[in-house]
């Protein structure tokens, strides 16, 4: 059932959550943080792009640059447009259109992949790094840029790439109506998830990673 409705003055562009707290940036770049106790506004951070949390501290990411929403103490001065920010292990990643760069939570650089990633997605203990580009997913060492696997298999474009909360597995997803559930330190595919009729857009592990929500269009 719904619990809360939030309305913003513009299009939603992007948002984050973190325990029962979410954030989100509109198209007017107004920022809004919805904790359970109530709605605190940020007012105007125009250019953001992405967000994330870390911890509890939100990671906004724009131009050039990605800083936290407490303070604007700048975290890490990056070389491109930041297209998504995912963190875990105090560690943070940042996308950008042709490279990947890793960072401490105090915004000390510690890795570049060069790649071009549709999506990507910083494991829970911040040591594995896994990308999208076209029908495939691979995996990265996040502590060095490594590359480490390579996940083929999809038919069509890998819409979806996530990491089990331990870390030791990941599902992708994609838009040839299936998912697979791979073990992120062989790379060896585990289960085949057969079910939707339309392409499947997202995947995801329950909090204690024994189960997997997928989506389509119509269904979960």
């Amino acid at each position: 059932r719904v619990q809360k409705t939030l309305r913003m003055q513009a299009p939603i562009k992007t948002a984050a959550a973190t325990g029962r707290t979410v954030a989100f940036v509109d198209a007017a770049g107004d920022l809004a943080l919805v904790p359970p106790t109530g709605r605190r506004s940020f007012g105007s951070v125009p250019g953001v792009t992405a967000l994330a949390f870390a911890g509890k501290t939100l990671l906004m990411g724009s131009a050039g640059k990605v800083v936290t929403a407490a303070n604007d103490l700048l975290e890490a001065k990056v070389p491109g447009p930041v297209r998504s920010i995912s963190a875990g292990g105090g560690r943070f990643l940042v996308r950008m259109p042709r490279l990947l760069q890793v960072y401490t939570d105090a915004g000390v650089l510690v890795s570049s992949i060069r790649t071009r990633a549709q999506h990507a997605t910083l494991s829970p203990g911040g040591l594995g790094v896994v990308t999208t580009r076209g029908k495939v997913a691979r995996l990265w060492a996040a502590s060095t840029g490594t590359l480490l696997h390579t996940l083929p298999g999809h038919t069509s474009l890998v819409t979806d790439a996530e990491f089990s909360p331990d870390g030791r597995e990941l599902v992708t997803v994609s838009a040839d109506h299936t998912g697979r559930v791979w073990s992120a330190r062989s790379g060896r595919l585990l289960h085949v998830l057969v079910g939707h009729f339309f392409r499947v857009n997202t995947g995801s592990f329950s909090p204690d990673g024994h189960w997997i929500v997928t989506s389509s269009q119509f269904t979960a």
